[in-house]
């Protein structure tokens, strides 16, 4: 996972294992205003779960006070921006964990995108081009007036991310297996 704030809006891109626990090092996590995540792999999601029990139980969140926290009637759901596939995804590995299946789409406001779609997060851009792995994956770009910060997702080396990421100001590049896991 990886946070990317500009101008006062705050952004996490992708929300694997281990990524919730990190975030809260830095930020808040009702301070974030949208996740964006590349690909469905567990790696890239898994931390969406505590990410939405945190969001749908904090003391924070209540609509009534919860130790020492007066309680709110606007608690945090910030914007989910994932691929294709996403709700239908989440549902399975909230339903498999014994959670309730809408456990994340209720936490969050959930966003399917395709790849020619693009979002505006405050004064980002956000853009994306599927590149090869071995299930859908996105290579997102993030743009702020000239900036650009493009993230491969998981892919070997490919045409379609040369082409997308020309001229980035920054590339930051992840990698993938030469073939399937067994």
């Amino acid at each position: 996972g990886y946070l990317i704030e500009a101008d006062g809006t705050c952004v996490l891109l992708d929300c694997g294992c281990g990524v919730f626990g990190k975030l809260r090092r830095h930020r808040e996590y009702w301070e974030v205003d949208a996740v964006v995540v590349s690909h469905l792999h567990a790696d890239h999601i898994l931390d969406l779960v505590p990410y939405a029990s945190a969001l749908t139980y904090a003391p924070r969140q209540q609509p009534v006070p919860v130790g020492g926290h007066p309680g709110t009637d606007t608690p945090a759901r910030p914007r989910l921006i994932a691929p294709a596939g996403a709700a239908e995804a989440f549902r399975k590995v909230c339903s498999g964990s014994g959670m309730r299946a809408e456990h994340i789409e209720s936490a969050f406001a959930l966003t399917e995108y395709s790849p020619q779609d693009t979002f505006t997060l405050g004064p980002l851009a956000v853009c994306f081009r599927q590149v090869p792995h071995f299930l859908p994956t996105h290579a997102v770009e993030l743009r702020e007036g000239a900036a650009r910060l493009t993230f491969s997702a998981d892919c070997g080396p490919n045409d379609e991310l040369t082409e997308f990421a020309r001229d980035t100001s920054l590339l930051l590049i992840e990698a993938t297996l030469p073939r399937p896991e067994r």
